[in-house]
């Protein structure tokens, strides 16, 4: 059985219309990401 976890630490999330970092001839100039970080801290949580 697989178990889940929240853990403290740094994370990364993009969001937007295509891949991070992504250039090409289907990239168009209106499509664009935004990426933030945050931290979660505290201690190991296992979810059931």
């Amino acid at each position: 059985k697989e178990k889940r976890a929240i853990e403290p630490g740094w994370f990364t999330v993009s969001v937007g219309g295509k891949q991070p970092g992504f250039s090409g001839t289907a990239d168009a100039y209106t499509t664009g990401t935004v990426k933030g970080r945050f931290r979660v801290t505290g201690k190991t949580i296992i979810i059931e």
